[in-house]
């Protein structure tokens, strides 16, 4: 018992000195074993897939100008972290939602609210998609992380000396006084704050981790079998400090200690076999770009990210000191200049590679001599491959191993070593804490140091919403929110051939909306609405536009006939010009001044405004206009009123807008049903049922707004959406 405890503590100091971290505090800034500040943010990449040639050369230049910023000896590392899907964390979320809205699952479903049941059925269906299709799609998780080190300042020959000490990890004292520690805090902030804006200046949010995030980051890369089930390190918070006061040597040691134990917890083993590392019960192989690229391209190392298994892609970018660089780039040049000029004169025959490299001296020396922003890079690429435990498929991780070597060797021209018998240190180097322990480097100016940078990505979702579909490539759960703010609006196209899937799409995305809170309208022309509207409890099928229908809308409607504000008066003038045909200003007046007292007479009567009114109006008016000998006005109103003839009364479309309005108001769902409407009368029925919907959908917002903007409030709370099936159709 007591040499099993010896040999477990041993383990853990060990696993602990792989870690190299001091001490984490709640801000998320990490003082690593050599002195280093480090901070951590997310990004959000892009999808370079979805880009034009324009929008790459943009992104391009915005990555050139992001490594740009670094000084002479600073570095940032890039990491991609692709893990399976947690679909208990992504259901739990779901659930939350629901139930905000749809109060907690009942055990009796018999005694239920029917809505309420219909929407936790419709969450059930989207649980059991995820789970049917999740594996099958090896689903998988994907975050980009920006490593940001900084060594604060140092005496001139202290730093010189970490300069020339090559092959170890560039160092500064761990002991200062608080006014130097504070004053490197400001700065290390300032430098991430400047990359930051850099990245978020093309579109691209970042997220600045604080100490509980980093600790996660941190834990799940010793213990990735525990955080594939949603696990979480115990005493996160209990191991964060605050590194802005004084504190005894002793103390920090003991704080030290317990953050390492805590997250360096997990088994490793690096010397049961030379190119796998067995990491809290899984195996992990990392290999590393060996050899310099012949060719790079913005997000070049993308197709590195497409494998099956769980991955860890690297990359570290190294500022170098541009004057020293360009010493040694003029006394390459000459050198080779030297030889090419020397084999001319001698007749030999020219060796091509040595002119194409000579070009490319000549030419980045005129960029540095110019002052553009221009500079040359240490670049190193590692990507660290996993298979799952307790019973890893060595199988398949061997074929991933090949075919992310085979996607990098293809993409940049250029040799992946496996990494035999430096996995231990491989994998260190993977670590998001900014330690390049390998230095497996290649020197690259600053355009090609820039395509390095991974920080694209197959999302096309957003943040937060419903799970709404797999990426291909990609393989991540792509969630949709309609009402995400970042959109500049609100209108979403589903196009594809006949059969592709149009209608199932919109049936999908309704129906968890419908689960998570939100309203629904939409206007079918085929009847592909039915099966959803069965689901939905109190959803309505609305046939608008047949006679024997007892469905109807009355464009009329308002709240308070004695204020009628002015969209109104505006909505039905644009009606009637539509129903009437062309009419010019003179008649659009006469409709206006005829629509207004109509109202006044309905409030004065206690009665709801119809077209029939306006047509008694306008009669009225015309025999007004007779007697006051204006006989143009009385035949122009008269006219007017004739053209009302068959939408009133006993005419032939009186049933579309001279019947009170029978549509119910507080539907979950209402589906707009005009397959039996007349073609020539279709766009009077629009206008009704956007009138309807518009004005609905206010009454909604305005009763559940002051809920809606509340923090934590539900994520659909107060919302509706419109769908227009075959679009094409009505616009046509």
């Amino acid at each position: 018992m007591i040499e099993a405890v010896k040999a477990k503590r041993v383990e853990l100091r060990e696993a602990g000195e792989l870690l190299g971290v001091e001490a984490i505090d709640r801000t998320g800034l990490v003082i690593t074993s050599e002195g280093a500040f480090v901070r951590v943010f997310r990004v959000m990449p892009v999808n370079p897939l979805l880009m034009s040639g324009e929008e790459r050369d943009k992104v391009a230049a915005s990555f050139q100008r992001l490594i740009s910023q670094l000084q002479a000896d600073e570095r940032i590392q890039v990491v991609v972290e692709g893990r399976p899907v947690n679909l208990a964390e992504l259901l739990a979320d779901c659930r939350r939602e629901v139930e905000a809205c749809a109060g907690p699952p009942s055990a009796r479903p018999e005694a239920a609210e029917p809505l309420s049941l219909s929407r936790w059925r419709l969450y059930a269906s989207l649980e059991e998609s995820l789970r049917l299709h999740a594996d099958d799609h090896a689903a998988v998780e994907v975050n980009h992380y920006v490593v940001v080190p900084f060594l604060p300042r140092q005496h001139v020959a202290r730093a010189a000396l970490s300069y020339w000490r090559r092959g170890k990890l560039p160092t500064a004292p761990l002991e200062r006084t608080l006014t130097a520690h504070r004053r490197a805090v400001r700065e290390h902030l300032g430098r991430v704050d400047a990359l930051r804006a850099e990245l978020e200046g093309e579109g691209m949010a970042t997220e600045l981790l604080d100490g509980e995030q980093v600790v996660h980051l941190l834990w799940s890369s010793f213990s990735p079998t525990k955080a594939d089930d949603g696990r979480r390190p115990a005493r996160a918070g209990e191991l964060l400090g605050e590194l802005d006061a004084s504190v005894e040597r002793e103390d920090a040691i003991e704080a030290s200690r317990r953050l390492r134990e805590a997250v360096a917890a997990a088994s490793l083993d690096f010397d049961r076999d030379a190119q796998l590392a067995y990491v809290d019960r899984g195996a992990e192989q990392t290999i590393a770009v060996a050899t310099t690229a012949g060719r790079t391209a913005m997000g070049w190392l993308h197709g590195a990210m497409l494998t099956r298994q769980p991955f860890t892609l690297c990359v570290f970018v190294h500022a170098l000191e541009r004057r020293r660089e360009r010493q040694r780039l003029k006394l390459a040049y000459r050198r080779l200049f030297t030889i090419n000029r020397g084999a001319e004169s001698r007749g030999r025959v020219p060796d091509f590679d040595r002119y194409v490299q000579e070009r490319e001296y000549e030419g980045l020396l005129g960029q540095l001599a110019t002052g553009e922003q221009t500079g040359l890079f240490h670049v190193s690429v590692y990507e660290r491959l996993r298979a799952r435990g307790p019973e890893p498929d060595l199988a398949a991780l061997s074929e991933a191993v090949d075919f992310c070597t085979e996607q990098i060797e293809s993409a940049g021209d250029l040799k992946v070593n496996a990494g035999t018998f430096r996995q231990q240190r491989l994998w260190e180097s993977t670590l998001p804490l900014g330690r390049d322990v390998v230095a497996q480097v290649r020197k690259y100016p600053t355009v090609n140091a820039a395509d390095m940078l991974p920080l694209v990505g197959t999302k096309c979702g957003s943040p937060t919403g419903v799970p709404f579909a797999f990426a291909d490539p990609g393989r991540t759960v792509e969630l949709l929110n309609l009402y995400d703010e970042v959109h500049p609006n609100h209108t979403m196209l589903i196009a594809g051939r006949s059969g592709s899937g149009k209608t199932m799409t919109a049936n999908v995305l309704m129906s968890r909306c419908l689960a998570l809170g939100a309203r629904a309208f939409v206007l079918d022309r085929a009847g592909h609405y039915e099966t959803l509207s069965r689901l939905v409890d109190g959803a309505q099928q609305i046939e608008l536009g047949a006679e024997a229908s007892p469905y109807a809308l009355n464009p009329w409607d308002v709240s308070e006939p004695a204020k009628v504000p002015r969209e109104k008066v505006a909505f039905l003038v644009a009606l009637h010009q539509v129903m009437m045909g062309h009419l010019d200003g003179q008649q659009l007046g006469m409709i206006a001044s005829g629509v207004r007292a109509v109202y006044g007479k309905a409030a004065a009567l206690g009665t709801s405004p119809t077209e029939s009114l306006l047509r008694e109006e306008l009669r009225a008016q015309a025999e007004e206009a007779r007697r006051a000998e204006a006989p143009e006005i009385a035949a122009t109103l008269r006219n007017l009123a004739d053209q009302l003839g068959e939408y009133c009364g006993e005419g032939t479309y009186a049933y579309l807008l001279d019947r009170p309005t029978t549509v119910p108001r507080q539907s979950p769902l209402v589906i707009f049903d005009t397959r039996a409407c007349p073609e020539s009368q279709l766009q009077l029925v629009m206008f009704s049922i956007m009138e309807y919907v518009t004005g609905t959908v206010q009454r909604h917002w305005a009763q559940h707004r002051a809920d809606a903007v509340k923090p934590g409030a539900p994520l659909f709370l107060g919302r509706s959406l419109m769908l227009i099936d075959e679009a094409w159709h009505l616009i046509r």
